[in-house]
């Protein structure tokens, strides 16, 4: 390995000499053009190559962005996340590759009691970028990132502090927009259908399709709120439910197989509409509609505001919503 003795030997100049033109230092007596052309020629001849980790710890810059994912598996490729984590990857790299920054995934253990809940294995990301953690399970999580001393970006799901850093679709929009489709298509007993997990965003789309019910003319009653888990298909047919707004696709998934044992006609009976990303818009099983978030293009927003925030510029829109479309799915 070359090493930067041999360019100054080879360039018949100081170790300190070779490290500040090699560097780009600043310096208080001026460095020749020819001492530096001189440096520079020998560097290439003897094919060095600079030690990028010991002089980021001397800048104490890295270019690295440090991803979080919602758990330790987040990043395992399982064809039920398969193509969610395809487009969330997609965005990252396309922000990353376009700034010039490098990116670290690490596992979401790192607040876990056995790692002394801290982030031991950040300290060469320049920034934290959430990627659909589950805010709200955890008091002590959000502390944790705070105390961390890295500027945060939250994609997805955010919490309330209207300071922090997010880029996520607008999930009160999509619930609205989910609502209004299924009250255009004659339904009129629309049910809401989640699970315990994601809350804070949940309750935001659920907050949509109480506004759109509203504006209806329709209460939004909590009988009409359902946990796939826990649902009775006979008490969906009481109530004389004629369509159920999912607030995932795993939901939709889970959901469909369980009408059809029960002899519920998909859309025959029950119209069904899940909200899903752009890649899995084509994943769904049954016959149902769609409300689509952009998630790759939020994800790549995420990385340009946060670089943006680590170059100093100003950042004006501290939580930036995209909105949902409206699509078909299988």
């Amino acid at each position: 390995m070359v090493r930067l003795i041999d360019v100054a030997e080879k360039a018949r100049v100081s170790i300190s000499t070779v490290s500040k033109v090699l560097n780009n230092a600043e310096v208080q007596v001026a460095i020749s053009e020819k001492t530096r052309d001189r440096v520079q020629r020998a560097a290439r001849e003897l094919g060095y190559l600079p030690n990028a980790a010991a002089r980021a710890l001397r800048r104490q810059q890295f270019r690295t962005l440090g991803v979080v994912g919602s758990s330790p598996q987040f990043f395992r490729i399982k064809p039920e996340t398969r193509s969610f984590n395809s487009e969330a990857m997609c965005g990252l790299m396309e922000g990353a590759v376009k700034r010039g920054y490098h990116v670290i995934l690490l596992s979401g253990m790192e607040t876990e009691p056995e790692a002394g809940g801290a982030f031991a294995d950040i300290g060469m990301a320049d920034a934290l970028l959430v990627l659909n953690r589950d805010l709200q399970t955890d008091d002590t999580y959000l502390a944790t990132l705070h105390n961390s001393g890295k500027p945060v970006m939250y994609v997805l799901d955010y919490p309330a502090d209207p300071e922090a850093l997010a880029s996520a679709p607008d999930d009160e929009q999509g619930g609205r927009l989910a609502t209004r489709s299924l009250l255009d298509a004659g339904c009129r007993r629309i049910a809401l259908v989640r699970k315990t997990y994601y809350r804070g965003i949940f309750d935001r789309r659920q907050k949509g399709w109480e506004q759109a019910l509203q504006q209806a003319g329709m209460a939004a009653g909590p009988e009409l709120v359902m946990d796939v888990d826990a649902m009775d298909t006979a008490r969906v047919r009481e109530l004389g439910i004629d369509g159920m707004v999912c607030l995932n696709d795993q939901i939709t998934k889970q959901l469909a197989p369980r009408l059809k044992t029960a002899g519920v006609r998909v859309p025959g009976d029950i119209r069904l509409i899940s909200f899903v990303h752009e890649a899995s818009v084509t994943d769904l099983d049954t016959p149902c509609a769609a409300v689509v978030e952009p998630l790759a293009r939020i994800v790549e927003d995420a990385v340009h505001r946060l670089v943006d925030l680590l170059e100093g510029k100003p950042i004006e829109e501290r939580q930036r919503l995209f909105p949902y479309t409206y699509g078909k799915g299988s």
